[in-house]
């Protein structure tokens, strides 16, 4: 059984932040008071972020040490918000679309040119997308 904890300090910045899984669990409280669309999206948002942490150990950390422990505890912090997300009529596919656009223009905007991040556009054509799956 794993611990999963809300913060860690920082090392760069000299604080305590938030873990994924604590802004997560934010997120999802805030969803759960508040259940705008702006608030699902930012829920989806923050599980999006540590599904793409889970692929990215998957595709270039197979030989790291750490690997199997590290694969382990995304997978299970990925089960414990797939059970969440149905709890609220959501999924895990939404999920992964979001990702896949919100990345996905990211990585257009950064090779053209632009800011690779761009909150309000990000939020806007997932709120589309959304909204067209419905």
């Amino acid at each position: 059984m794993h611990t999963f904890t809300p913060t860690y300090i920082d090392q760069k910045r000299g604080r305590e932040v938030k873990t994924e899984f604590g802004e997560a669990i934010e997120k999802m409280r805030q969803f759960d008071a508040d259940r705008t669309e702006e608030k699902k999206i930012n829920f989806l948002f923050e599980v999006a972020d540590i599904l793409l942490q889970k692929e990215l150990v998957e595709l270039r950390y197979t030989k790291h040490p750490a690997y199997r422990e590290c694969l382990e505890k995304l997978s299970g912090v990925l089960e414990y918000f797939a059970g969440e997300l149905e709890k609220r009529g959501l999924a895990l596919d939404q999920v992964r679309r979001l990702a896949e656009v919100k990345y996905g223009m990211r990585a257009w905007l950064h090779a053209h040119g632009f800011s690779g991040k761009d909150k309000a556009l990000e939020f806007s054509v997932c709120l589309k997308e959304l909204q067209r799956e419905a």
